[in-house]
């Protein structure tokens, strides 16, 4: 008997190979119908799944901002605090201050986690915004070599992206919107504003010119409009930086017959002249009372105010409402740099008058001239209008 047992497995095992290969080929083709019918679903359902889970997770952020507005208001009401959420505006700056102030560290933490969602906010609205650009530069290489129906089925997709994308994005800002949060982010930017303007107009008005620490710069630089403003802007910054009063010599300028000050006011009304003697720029460290910047390209070594650095007294403040924060603060340098003359505000005021200039606008620079094919390539007015219609 146990001779035949191999035979018998053998045997058996031919059988149960045969019947499972008459039932395999005659249900293939059903098989497969069936395999790429779930496959269709799963795709269907996946893409219907993306944007249901896009959709609850704005829901879920929105009822958190709803949830921090209530936790404002009993605050608020607990503390008889009228400026609140304002609470939010004007927190502590430490633990340590808290613990003076007995249940304000509540507050405090609540600022804290305000910041920091909002923080979030902003940076999934611009990872939003990169994707759609990648996606619609992407499609439109692809479409731009494609042909007959593939190109108008590209079309077709991108316009329906390009909704997808303005409907995420317009949810996202409307987070920052709800729950008290724009009024909370204006009065954080309020105050980082004058607290800037505060340090700049101390340094810049000294109440004994002679006394005071002085950087000057000039404008003999041989290049364009906005390559002068970016050499006067790191004069600026490097002048906060070191804690100097920032003095421009501009009376030879090619811009302007009269010279700086027939555009633009003087940077400081009581410190139009440095004096006799100067030493050329040397470090951040340097004693000296007056110190002259050389053209900002031969600069050695490098200030350490210059792009992209801020001011370390304001930079935790910008990021609480603010994504780019060297963007805001040399906003505020160039604001004050370019603040007009009087005769050339009330030109320009004039004239935006007569051609009835009001908002919403948008502005453009195309970029031609002598920076083609050195520094930047040629890109015809209909690129510069692609995002012109988006902002619309």
């Amino acid at each position: 008997m146990r001779r035949w047992f191999p035979l018998l497995a053998v045997g058996w095992m031919l059988f149960i190979g045969f019947m499972g290969w008459n039932i395999f080929t005659s249900n293939t083709d059903d098989k497969t119908e069936e395999i790429l019918a779930q496959l269709g679903q799963c795709k269907r359902r996946l893409a219907a799944s993306s944007l249901d889970h896009l959709h609850t997770q704005i829901r879920m952020l929105k009822q958190e901002l709803e949830d921090t507005k209530t936790k404002l208001e009993t605050a608020r009401e607990a503390k008889n605090c009228p400026q609140c959420p304002a609470a939010a505006r004007a927190p502590p700056k430490s633990p340590e201050s808290n613990e003076q102030a007995g249940d304000s560290s509540a507050s405090w933490a609540l600022t804290a986690n305000i910041r920091k969602r909002d923080k979030v906010r902003r940076r999934v609205l611009n990872t939003v915004r990169e994707m759609w650009f990648y996606i619609r530069r992407q499609l439109g290489a692809v479409k731009s070599s494609a042909s007959g129906d593939v190109k108008e089925r590209l079309s077709s997709i991108m316009a329906d992206l390009s909704d997808y994308y303005h409907i995420a994005a317009v949810d996202i800002v409307d987070l920052g919107e709800i729950g008290g949060m724009k009024e909370w982010r204006q009065g954080q930017a309020d105050q980082a504003s004058a607290a800037i303007a505060k340090r700049i107009n101390g340094l810049q008005e000294p109440s004994d010119c002679g006394a005071s620490k002085r950087l000057v710069c000039d404008l003999g630089k041989g290049c364009g409009f906005g390559c002068q403003i970016h050499h006067v802007f790191y004069c600026m910054a490097t002048a906060f930086g070191t804690g100097r009063t920032f003095i421009m010599q501009g009376q030879s300028w090619s811009y302007s017959r009269s010279g700086w000050n027939g555009v633009f006011l003087p940077t400081s009304a009581k410190c139009e002249s440095h004096g006799a003697g100067h030493t050329m720029w040397r470090s951040d460290d340097d004693a000296s009372d007056v110190v002259k910047m050389p053209i900002i390209d031969g600069v050695n070594p490098r200030p350490k105010a210059l792009p992209l650095a801020v001011p370390s007294e304001f930079v935790e403040q910008i990021e609480g409402f603010h994504s780019y924060p060297s963007v805001y603060w040399f906003g505020h340098l160039a604001r004050y740099i370019m603040r007009y003359a009087p005769a050339v505000k009330e030109s320009i005021e004039k004239r935006l008058a007569e051609i009835g200039f009001k908002h919403p606008i948008v502005g453009v620079h195309v970029r031609r001239t002598d920076k083609i094919n050195t520094e930047a390539a040629f890109h015809p007015v209909k690129e510069y209008m692609v995002h012109v219609e988006e902002w619309y």
